[in-house]
């Protein structure tokens, strides 16, 4: 799901508390039958010397334009499309909020949006980068997945929801594959266990648990990573395959 909020106004000041999945807003702004206008407010935390915008959309854009960011490498298909700093934009001031944005026109009548939009910030001191989404859509609308409140980079806090469409004397086990290897996910004690293997985690029921067509689970989950916290890449419920990304 993207995350986006509609009021406010370029180049305002923005407060630290907006940016809940401490990363930067994506704030869309306007919209018209074929396209729209969004701003992005990114809290820089050190100097910088350079950045980096891969966006990746539903559909195909027509065309684009980036307000700071050259050249705009498009996909041949037009889906995704990578943005560079240059010049003024890729030195931005520590404790600065950098304020940018783009339009992006599609084919009219098609409900086109960003999927997935990644910023990577270089320091000027260190040589180093870091890497955070700004969208990151969720592998399937049966699950959620957001950033941990304790601010650990190797740790991801979820909710599995999902409607059951046929009654079953137990819930079918619900598979979790990851883009890397975890060391455990951790579930509701004693209503729910999980067994994880490299990538690949199984959630089942700790005791029989019957369910009915109607009923809505929903089960808190912290996956944690040996290293940086992953991203899902495939849901399944028992031989249901709810999604599989690339």
């Amino acid at each position: 799901a993207v995350v986006s909020t509609q009021s406010g106004h370029y180049g305002r000041a923005t407060e630290e508390s907006e940016f809940p999945n401490g990363c930067a807003r994506y704030e869309i702004d306007s919209t018209w039958p074929n396209g729209w206008k969004a701003f992005l407010h990114i809290p820089i935390e050190k100097d910088t010397v350079r950045w980096r915008i891969d966006a990746e959309f539903n559909k195909p854009v027509q065309a684009a334009d980036w307000w700071a960011g050259l050249p705009e490498v498009w996909s041949p298909t037009r889906s995704s499309v990578t943005i560079l700093g240059k010049d003024w934009s890729a030195r931005q001031a520590a404790g600065t909020v950098f304020h940018t944005g783009f339009t992006a026109n599609h084919a009219e009548g098609d409900n086109v949006y960003i999927k997935n939009m990644r910023l990577k910030l270089c320091w000027a001191e260190g040589g180093k980068c870091t890497v955070c989404d700004i969208v990151k859509e969720a592998c399937s609308s049966g699950l959620t997945l957001s950033s941990t409140a304790t601010g650990e980079s190797n740790k991801m806090d979820g909710v599995i929801s999902k409607t059951i469409t046929r009654c079953e004397n137990d819930m079918s086990p619900i598979t979790l594959e990851f883009d890397r290897p975890l060391k455990r996910l951790i579930v509701p004690r004693g209503r729910y266990v999980a067994e994880c293997s490299e990538r690949v985690c199984v959630v089942s029921t700790a005791r029989p648990m019957r369910v009915k067509t109607g009923d809505e689970l929903r089960i808190k989950t912290t996956a944690v990573f040996h290293h940086e916290k992953g991203a899902l890449v495939g849901l399944k419920y028992g031989s249901e395959d709810i999604c599989h990304e690339k």
